[in-house]
């Protein structure tokens, strides 16, 4: 795939990622100077079952409205059957984990402030994926991200964290626990680091698959560590069932302790629910 097929109202500045069916451009408006991102993927050699999934993001992406995630606008030459090409905002490589990779480099704490802005940010964001959307004129289901992690975090200039990274998104049941092969039949085919336990055993889930994911997110920014290192799915699984509760947080308040042992208990009944945070009046402090 070339920038040709880029919308003739931009021009390109750089090629900024490539990816097996996907590049990323840095472009500008020709009309106003802006510079935004054009991701361009060919649906052509793509599976089923990534079809979907790209689908699925793209919608969420064009019909979402939500301050803290990605919001794409479609290109004219977008027709979501051979091709797809959403511009967003260019929030200039501030994306979470290199922030963390560089305060690690620079043996620097993350501020505590920092985390819990962060925190608020992504169960504000995931609360809303997970209810119903008809205020948006949207037909979507609620959605579970299902792959929340410091790369799929991006941070604008005022310090607000902006999720994206949908391509592993599912819709899921507004109730009830949703069935293993709904989320993932095979997880030994897919990175285990920031999965939910339930999930790399195909058990049943439901949206704390989610609280999970933002709790190994807030873990990797107080320690510069994952949470789990482990890459397979049977040493994952024994990392997460030996690692003692409450967690070790340097340098950070009982309350961030408490908050994000909570989020990473490996036995669902314990850990909370996203609107459960939510209503945390830490949480609701800094809303």
């Amino acid at each position: 795939m070339t920038a040709h097929i880029l919308p003739h109202n931009y021009e390109m500045v750089r090629q900024v990622n490539a990816g097996p069916y996907a590049y990323v451009y840095l472009v500008r408006n020709k009309a106003d100077g802006e510079e935004v991102v054009a991701k361009c993927i060919s649906l052509a050699d793509v599976s089923t079952e990534m079809k979907q999934s790209l689908r699925l993001a793209r919608r969420i992406g064009l019909e979402l409205k939500h301050q803290n995630i990605i919001h794409a606008m479609k290109s004219p030459m977008d027709d979501g059957e051979h091709i797809m090409i959403q511009i967003t905002r260019y929030y200039s490589d501030r994306d979470l984990l290199t922030y963390i990779q560089r305060c690690k480099e620079a043996n620097q704490f993350i501020p505590e402030e920092s985390v819990w802005r962060c925190a608020v940010c992504l169960i504000s964001a995931v609360a809303y994926l997970h209810s119903s959307h008809a205020k948006d004129n949207s037909t979507l289901k609620p959605i579970a991200h299902k792959n929340i992690q410091p790369s799929n975090v991006l941070i604008d200039k005022d310090g607000n964290y902006v999720l994206t990274g949908f391509s592993h998104c599912v819709e899921m049941q507004e109730t009830g626990l949703n069935p293993p092969e709904a989320l993932d039949s095979t997880p030994k085919n897919r990175n285990v680091t920031y999965m939910a336990p339930e999930t790399i055993e195909n058990k049943p889930w439901d949206g704390r698959v989610d609280v999970w994911g933002i709790g190994c997110t807030l873990y990797e920014m107080c320690t510069g560590m994952k949470y789990v290192e482990a890459v397979t799915p049977k040493f994952a699984l024994k990392e997460i069932t030996t690692t003692e509760m409450p967690l070790q947080l340097l340098g950070y308040s009982p309350d961030v302790v408490d908050l994000v042992s909570r989020m990473l208990s490996a036995d669902l009944r314990k850990r909370p629910q996203i609107s459960d945070l939510l209503s945390d009046e830490r949480v609701q402090g800094r809303m």
